[in-house]
C-alpha cells in the first residue's frame, strides 16, 4: 500500500503484523513557526520604533521621521534605525554633551530598547504562541 509523503508510517510494537500510521505535519509546524516568527518580529519593532520616536531629540520632526523598521524575513531578523547625516552623531554623545532642548536624549535608541525589552519579548512570546494553537 503507498501512503501520502506526508504519512509516517512506523512498525508496531506490538507485533510484525501491524503498523501505526501517523500523519506527519512537520513542514505546517515549521512554515507556522516561521510566519509567527516574523509577525512577533513586525510587532516587536514597531512597538520599540514607536517608543523610541517617544523620546528621539526633536527640533523640526526630520530625525523621527526618518526612523524605519526593517525586517529580513529569510532571516528572520528586525531593525530599527535612523536615517539622517546627524542620527549617529546625535544617538552616540555622550549625555549631557548635546543641550536637545529637553526635547529628546542621547543614546535614545539604545536605552528604550533596554527599558522596554522586557515588555517586547513578552508581547512577542505571546505573538508565537497564539500563531502556534
Amino acid at each position: 500500500m503507498r501512503y501520502p509523503d506526508s504519512w509516517l508510517i512506523l512498525p508496531s510494537i506490538w507485533g510484525d503484523n501491524m503498523t501505526q500510521k501517523f500523519k506527519w505535519y512537520g513542514d505546517e509546524v515549521i512554515e507556522t513557526t516561521r510566519q509567527s516568527a516574523i509577525k512577533a518580529l513586525k510587532e516587536g519593532a514597531g512597538h520599540l520604533e514607536t517608543e523610541a520616536n517617544k523620546t528621539v531629540p526633536y527640533q523640526d520632526g526630520v530625525l523621527e521621521g526618518s526612523s524605519q523598521v526593517n525586517i529580513d524575513e529569510e532571516l528572520i531578523e528586525a531593525s530599527v534605525s535612523y536615517n539622517t547625516p546627524y542620527a549617529v552623531r546625535w544617538h552616540e554623545a555622550e549625555p549631557g554633551t548635546v543641550d536637545f532642548d529637553g526635547k529628546g536624549r542621547a543614546r535614545w535608541l539604545r536605552r528604550t530598547a533596554n527599558e522596554q525589552a522586557e515588555r517586547i519579548l513578552d508581547h512577542m512570546a505571546k505573538v508565537m504562541k497564539g500563531g502556534l494553537k
